[in-house]
């Protein structure tokens, strides 16, 4: 198998690659015409070219026919790569090809490109693929929740990276086998009694238990427990299940200690989104009703104590991604943590209506400690906006003139 760049040709064997239109939502939420488009096809690659520089690849057998295809870009500002709507021969699924793929991506990405990480955009509701991309040794980074609307359904979109130092780590060049005996060993080296089907029956009791409490007619949709690899290069599982739960047509991610009962979720940050939206916006003279708030918050460790597993180690847990069930007042936490010289909240908020007064940009913010709000003014209703905080970055790129950057510190 090799890897060579994509010619025009290749798109008469791509083309029937995607049969259906969930798949094909699922592929490339819908940033090409379905069924494929000859001209739609090559105009979108060219877009994206353009726009982020990516170079549309094929993976060939011995006959020079494409069985997978992908595109790839480099962020040079943070030296990471990016691959964007990867797809594999429905003939050559189940049969290698798609990992063989990725050793070579990942080998021109880190060897060629000279990249210190290579990250890539999956749907949650892609659990398939999802798996395949944990399996290569990607890590979820980041989700963002209704991030993407399919015929009613929301959509999450979760952000996977893989760094080069871990490409090639020792556990992926050991049979699974051996991986089995080493895992099982470190388990009992760390004190974790409870096997892994264990763990995960607790993990769901407990959030079953956290959904009548709350009175959510929630169900769980996926669940695993996490191993973490810690820098002294030891396997260990921590005491946190992690999965995804849906609620109506959205699903959520979720964190939760089997020892502590401490619930996180990302359905609290979008509520946190929400609450600092009515604030900022407030403040800024927005009609928040006409407006969408992307924030994220970072919260340092004094805010994360409870954390800490039975065994009194530190969880890789990351907050920016989700925020506990505990909290009961979001609009009081979200004004807390504007106020916090511990937490850190980053917002774009984007507007649809009223623009922003004359003398907003001289507006202070003494009270709020630690942050900074971008406004982005998009009277035209037409205008796409951004589909989650890796995409805001772009946007707020390109629509430079009609944003506003407002720091607080």
């Amino acid at each position: 198998m090799r890897l060579r760049l994509f010619e025009e040709k290749d798109f008469e064997v791509i083309k029937d690659w995607i049969p259906d239109e969930r798949g094909h939502a699922m592929w490339c939420a819908n940033r090409f015409q379905y069924p494929l488009d000859k001209t739609d096809f090559l105009s979108v690659l060219s877009d994206v070219e353009g726009r982020h520089g990516d170079s549309p690849f094929v993976v060939t057998m011995d006959d020079d026919v494409p069985v997978g295809f992908f595109c790839y870009s480099v962020n040079h500002e943070t030296k990471e790569g990016m691959f964007k709507f990867v797809v594999v021969a429905p003939d050559g699924r189940g049969k290698g090809i798609a990992g063989e793929m990725f050793r070579l991506a990942l080998s021109y990405a880190f060897d060629e490109t000279k990249v210190n990480a290579v990250h890539l955009i999956v749907f949650s509701v892609n659990g398939r693929a999802k798996k395949f991309y944990e399996k290569v040794g990607f890590e979820e980074r980041k989700t963002d929740h209704k991030a993407f609307v399919y015929k009613g359904e929301h959509w999450a979109r979760c952000n996977m990276i893989i760094r080069k130092d871990h490409r090639n780590g020792p556990i992926r060049r050991l049979p699974v086998c051996m991986v089995m005996i080493m895992l099982s060993a470190a388990l009992l080296l760390t004190g974790c009694v409870s096997g892994e089907g264990e763990q995960k029956k607790a993990g769901r009791n407990l959030m079953n238990e956290y959904f009548q409490n709350a009175g959510k007619k929630a169900s769980v949709e996926s669940i695993y427990a996490d191993v973490t690899r810690p820098a002294a290069d030891r396997l260990e599982m921590s005491d946190y299940v992690k999965g995804n739960y849906r609620l109506g047509k959205d699903s959520y991610e979720f964190w939760a200690n089997v020892e502590t009962g401490s619930i996180y979720t990302s359905e609290r940050l979008m509520e946190f989104g929400e609450s600092v939206l009515k604030l900022q916006a407030d403040r800024l003279g927005l009609d928040a009703d006409c407006c969408t708030c992307y924030a994220a918050v970072t919260i340092e460790p004094e805010f994360t104590g409870e954390m800490g597993n039975s065994r009194g180690q530190t969880d890789t847990v990351t907050l920016n991604d989700m925020l506990p069930v505990s909290i009961t007042d979001m609009d009081a936490f979200a004004k807390e943590a504007l106020e916090s010289e511990y937490v850190s909240v980053r917002s774009f908020i984007v507007c649809r209506s009223n623009p922003l007064s004359s003398d907003a940009k001289e507006l202070s913010f003494p009270e709020w400690k630690n942050g900074q709000i971008t406004v982005c003014e998009m009277p035209d209703q037409s205008a796409d906006l951004p589909m989650d905080k890796y995409d805001i970055l772009g946007f707020w790129s390109e629509h430079r003139d009609v944003c506003m950057d407002l720091k607080f510190e």
